[in-house]
């Protein structure tokens, strides 16, 4: 009995500690990588030298904000969530604006980090199928770099 103890305490410890790892990995400023989001898809609509200076905080208070509003982007804040671990590899933003009544966050954006790809210094955020604003084209595959933690 005492072993299997030992054996489910171990299991949520390292649960919480791949959880609080991830979400500290995420945390920090990321700026817009024009040149890997146009190499990867066709763009329509959109000069995306425009947006060169926009960016993402992902906030440790689980909040996000991109420093400016665009077509492509359904909303420039809401909330963040670590991906699980699992079969579920994917970090979730939910817009502000995208909110159920009761105030639960819809899983507005899936999207990966690079701390598991190579080479593992490179920080890039990838945000894979982003809701665009009402009407207006989507970029479906959008690339961040991290500048500062």
């Amino acid at each position: 009995m005492l072993f299997i103890t030992f054996i489910v305490l171990k299991y949520k410890y390292d649960i919480r500690t791949f959880e609080k790892n991830q979400r500290d990995a995420l945390i920090g400023e990321y700026v817009f990588n024009i040149d890997k989001t146009s190499k990867s898809q066709k763009i329509k609509g959109y000069d995306l030298h425009n947006y060169r200076n926009l960016k993402i905080f992902i906030n440790q208070d689980g909040t996000f904000l991109f420093s400016e509003d665009t077509p492509f982007i359904y909303d420039s804040t809401g909330v963040w969530s670590p991906r699980k671990p699992g079969l579920d590899h994917w970090n979730w933003i939910a817009f502000s604006k995208n909110y159920y009544i009761d105030k639960q966050p819809l899983e507005d954006c899936q999207f990966a980090d690079s701390w598991k790809m190579k080479p593992a210094k490179d920080s890039v955020l990838i945000f894979n199928s982003m809701t665009p604003k009402p009407g207006k084209e989507s970029v479906h595959v959008l690339y961040f770099d991290k500048i500062k933690r």
